[in-house]
This record gives C-alpha cells, structure tokens and sequence, in this order.
C-alpha cells in the first residue's frame, strides 16, 4: 500500500484511491428507481466494481472492505446487516 497524504505531508487529510470502490446498490432488489439512476454510471467509473440488485454473500462485505479503499452503499438504513 503507497503511504497515505497524511504520511508525506504531516497534517494533510489521508487519502484515498478512488479506482478501488466497491459499490452496493440495491441489494434487496426493490430499489429500482435507484438502480436505474446510478447502475450505468458506476458500470462505467474506471476501476469501480460491485453488486447490482443482490445482497453480498455472508462474510464477503468484511474482504470487500479490506481491499478497496471506499465503500458506497446504496439500500435502506446504513448496510449494517452486511457488516
């Protein structure tokens, strides 16, 4: 892992790389609206990957986060059933 901001510039932010996203979008499949506004748009972000309309197998969200460098969820309440 290259050092973060923070690590070459003391008291910058810490940064981040957005190529390695991983998105959730609505994994209980009733969202469709939702969906249909930002499915193609994530699809076509370089680097993005994630799952569309299904939930992540159990235990998968924890290796999700530990290789990417942010998360974006997109579902009712805050994601915590998949943590």
């Amino acid at each position: 892992m290259s050092p973060s901001c923070s690590e070459s510039h003391p008291g910058s932010a810490p940064s981040l790389d957005v190529a390695k996203t991983y998105y959730l979008l609505n994994p209980s499949g009733d969202l469709k609206n939702t969906q249909q506004t930002f499915e193609d748009w994530f699809g076509s972000i370089h680097g993005w990957k994630g799952t569309v309309g299904a939930s992540l197998p159990e235990n998968e969200c924890a290796k999700i986060l530990d290789g990417h460098d942010l998360f974006v969820y997109f579902g009712h309440g805050g994601g915590e059933q998949y943590l």
